[in-house]
């Protein structure tokens, strides 16, 4: 039997024709004009992305702009403004445990990640939608840390306070409009912060920086 739906959504020609505009607004306004005009499939796949996004901040989902790995049946998220390189970070942390299927460790979302508030705790799942490498897992997993990214020529990574990260993890949270959504927002982001681990991690693109991640979040070091 097929699970019943909550709720359903409806795009009409029209809202993919308003998502268009903003979409070409906000690059042009951000410096990152298109190069050419949006077609409607990605425009219609934008449009569903954000309406969901907004209808199950109902149901106390959050998604997350971050690359979510799961090791050893626990997920760790690791979350970065575009560019930093949170693909990169999860791919040393998947090279360093041996690779694709290795037993140990998959990606469950390489860009936009769901985190859930459950009775069994606060659950990362995947979704459709996807970065770069289009990399990701039908899967729901336990969080137990959050790493957020910074480049630097040293790998150093320290546990943050909650009230440290709030401002930061803010930043990379998905941002509905209308004040009641974001007030829901804010409160299922501090109840976040209240109840995972909390990491900042410095970093290049070497190796060295997957070992130093790692042994803080998974082992519980620090550097």
């Amino acid at each position: 039997n097929r699970p019943q739906s909550h709720f359903s959504l409806e795009l009409t020609p029209e809202i993919i024709a308003d998502e268009r505009s903003y979409t070409i607004d906000t690059a042009i306004r951000t410096g990152r004009p298109p190069m050419g005009v949006p077609s409607d499939d990605a425009m219609e796949l934008q449009a569903f992305y954000r309406r969901i996004v907004a209808r199950l901040l109902e149901y106390g989902v959050l998604m997350l702009h971050s690359s979510a790995i799961c090791v050893d049946g626990r997920a760790y998220l690791f979350s970065a403004p575009s560019g930093t390189g949170k693909s990169t970070h999860t791919g040393l942390w998947m090279e360093m445990l041996g690779g694709e299927g290795n037993g140990r460790s998959f990606i469950i979302n390489d860009d936009k990640p769901f985190l859930r508030f459950t009775d069994h705790g606060l659950l990362v799942y995947g979704s459709p939608w996807v970065g770069k490498g289009g990399t990701h897992t039908n899967a729901r997993v336990p969080l137990e840390a959050v790493c957020l990214l910074r480049r630097a020529k040293e790998n150093r990574i320290r546990r943050l306070a909650p009230a440290e990260a709030e401002t930061m993890l803010w930043q990379d949270f998905y941002h509905p409009e209308g004040k009641e959504a974001m007030e829901q927002t804010l409160r299922l982001l501090q109840r976040t912060l209240r109840s995972v681990p909390l990491y900042l991690l410095s970093c290049n693109a070497d190796p060295e920086a997957a070992q130093v991640s790692f042994d803080a979040m998974v082992h519980g070091g620090s550097l």
